[in-house]
């Protein structure tokens, strides 16, 4: 009840409850099991009355006139009004519509078991499924989750569909070929490369291996422990097995000089950074054996004049 309406009549909190108790029971023996609106009389003035629709079995009033302010709409039921809220407290639960289900009714009659029931298989004594005791994975003695698994392997079963937990991938030797452009002089791997040009590709056992060395292996076997495959045609990325040696680390450094491969990055760029050409005019040796371009030494020694004029000139 509203506070201000309590002071002006003088009557406590309590004694407003129960004066509300009085009046539902009052309403409620006037509808009987009737849902229709009834005249009554409460608190000095005429209302009327009627079974609420939320299923409690309880009276509630009607709104006298609309206010949209509280939500009411004239002649529909008032979802909250004082004294109704305190009588459905007290007044006694209805049970289970269900037989032998000592639990309270919740909802459409039913208790919250009952009612779940009734939402998700449509029949509120529809029989409980009995869970598996334990995963049906052998060896596995984790508890049941869902459809015979535990978690772990259920969670596998939803994302890879095994119950291994890694996504099925073709055998090492079909994704060589598939990824193998056979030319007509050399073979070339045409997957991911590493920094030197040498193929990459994984093995069955999810290991890193070059193309070049498992084209060696797929073709001739094993590969010796000392020994390393190299190359006739010079091209990194060539799996043809023809094309392919094996030999020592020494045999292969040997092999690289005699074919002039044995150079660095830099020994084989034909022009320096600004873009001059390292010709016998424009090129000169350091003492460090390295090459040096003449036009930006020069350029360097005019820039560095001018720094020392321009300072003893301040």
């Amino acid at each position: 009840m509203n506070p201000g309406k309590v002071a002006r009549t003088g009557l406590s909190a309590r004694q407003s409850d129960e004066q509300g108790v009085e009046a539902v029971g009052e309403a409620r023996a006037a509808i009987g099991p009737q849902t229709g609106e009834r005249r009554v009389r409460e608190r000095g003035r005429e209302q009327f009355v009627r079974l609420c629709e939320c299923q409690c079995g309880l009276p509630t009033l009607l709104a006298t006139r609309t206010n949209r302010l509280y939500g009411h709409v004239a002649r529909q039921p008032v979802r909250f009004i004082q004294g109704h809220q305190n009588a459905a407290r007290q007044a006694p639960k209805q049970g289970c519509a269900v037989d032998e289900c000592k639990q309270s009714a919740r909802k459409r009659g039913w208790c919250e078991l009952h009612y779940e029931r009734w939402r998700r298989k449509g029949d509120p004594e529809a029989p409980v499924s009995v869970p598996a005791e334990g995963c049906r994975v052998e060896g596995c003695a984790a508890r049941h989750m869902a459809k015979g698994y535990c978690q772990k392997h259920y969670t596998r079963m939803l994302r890879h569909g095994n119950l291994t937990g890694q996504q099925p991938h073709d055998s090492a030797v079909i994704r060589f070929w598939r990824r193998v452009d056979k030319g007509d002089r050399c073979w070339m791997w045409t997957g991911g490369r590493g920094d030197h040009g040498y193929g990459s590709l994984k093995d069955d056992d999810r290991r890193a291996i070059s193309t070049h060395r498992f084209s060696w292996q797929l073709h001739h076997g094993a590969i010796p422990a000392d020994m390393e495959v190299c190359h006739t045609c010079d091209n990194p990325p060539c799996v043809r097995p023809d094309h392919l040696f094996l030999g020592t680390h020494t045999d292969n450094m040997q092999d690289m000089l005699k074919k002039g491969r044995l150079v660095s990055a830099w020994g084989r760029r034909t022009a320096c950074s600004a873009g001059h050409a390292y010709d016998e005019a424009n090129t000169r040796v350091d003492r460090n054996g390295h090459r040096r371009c003449r036009a930006c030494s020069r350029e360097g020694d005019k820039r560095r004049r001018e720094r020392k004029k321009s300072g003893a000139a301040r």
